[in-house]
């Protein structure tokens, strides 16, 4: 076989040269770096708009599925019970709470019926009257709050307890 050999440089050869120089010198993966669009951030807004279109109209609804079976019953509460109907809110009766004293009241829950949760609330303004104790009641039928007063003015309190029959 013999050798071509040009004596004169060609456009084609001198573009085919110097792609070939840029390949083998990673051209292509500096192109790929600083040219490769990766995030949406990196197209112009009203071309984005453009590319993504409107939304098309909303389709025709489904029929409706079979009804699916009946669920397990629910767990049983601490004393056996299967669930709580219905709630009863308790309020204590007002109690004096004196500056610079700690005072005590009890919301009692109807009989039969056990404390879920309670709490208590003050007439002090500003932040002089907190909650130091909020907890049910030793035997569960009531809710039992402790309120500090260092407001420098005397105050009053309230305690209140959600009840409900668990059932036991």
């Amino acid at each position: 076989m013999r050798a071509i050999r040009s004596r004169r440089a060609t456009y084609a050869n001198v573009v085919s040269t110097l792609a070939l120089a840029l390949v083998l010198a990673g051209g292509s993966a500096y192109a790929a770096d600083h040219y490769l669009i990766t995030r949406t951030g990196q197209i112009k807004p009203s071309v984005l708009a453009k590319l993504r279109g409107r939304a098309g109209a909303t389709g025709a609804t489904g029929p409706a599925g079979a009804t699916g079976p009946a669920g397990a019953t629910g767990p049983s509460g601490p004393t056996g019970a299967a669930g709580i109907a219905g709630y009863t809110l308790a309020q204590s009766s007002t109690a004096s709470n004196p500056n610079g004293a700690q005072d005590v009241a009890i919301a009692s829950c109807p009989a039969g019926e056990s404390a879920l949760g309670g709490g208590g609330f003050g007439s002090a303004t500003g932040t002089g009257q907190s909650i130091t104790t909020s907890e049910p009641a030793s035997n569960g039928s009531g809710w039992l709050v402790a309120m500090s007063n260092t407001s420098g003015a005397a105050a009053t309190f309230v305690a209140y307890a959600v009840c409900a029959d668990v059932g036991g």
